[in-house]
């Protein structure tokens, strides 16, 4: 079967989407998330430097883990407060994200839903995993569009 979605190439490299920040977050919040993302991209770059690299990886996730800790205190909602602490904790070898993990899922985070750490992207095309960074928004009236196709909404296959 031929891939409509996905052309068959060597490699596919995204670096970065850049969005604007909602007008409802604080603005030290949205330059904290600025900052966390360029610290993010640049452990991304060596994090897998080898022994060369390891002072500089290590002082990274630290000051991730600052600026994590940093946006926790800059949000209200209880849900978002705790699982950017939790990722913080994890980031730096806790036992956290691996015993929290269900309850992270579980969270309904209201005000800003965020991860930084390592993640597998682009599932089938490769099992490394990455240094990566994602935050954003809830938009309630797009969760109950989801929602709402969730059940209804049947895969249709395509046929050549």
């Amino acid at each position: 079967m031929t891939s409509i979605f996905w052309p068959k190439r060597k490699q596919h490299v995204i670096k970065t989407m850049q969005l604007g920040i909602p007008n409802d977050l604080k603005p030290q919040l949205g330059a904290t998330i600025r900052t966390l993302l360029c610290l993010v991209n640049a452990l991304r770059n060596i994090e897998h430097a080898g022994e060369d690299g390891w002072y500089l990886e290590r002082e990274l996730r630290k000051s991730i883990v600052q600026h994590l800790s940093t946006a926790s205190s800059l949000v209200d909602d209880p849900c978002s407060k705790n699982a950017l602490g939790f990722i913080a904790e994890g980031l730096m070898g806790g036992e956290t994200l691996k015993s929290m993990g269900s309850l992270l899922a579980g969270m309904d985070e209201q005000e800003l839903v965020g991860y930084a750490g390592p993640l597998t992207t682009w599932l089938g095309k490769s099992r490394k995993v990455f240094c990566s960074a994602f935050f954003g928004t809830p938009n309630q009236l797009l969760q109950n569009v989801s929602e709402s196709h969730r059940v209804s909404w049947r895969p249709q296959l395509l046929r050549e």
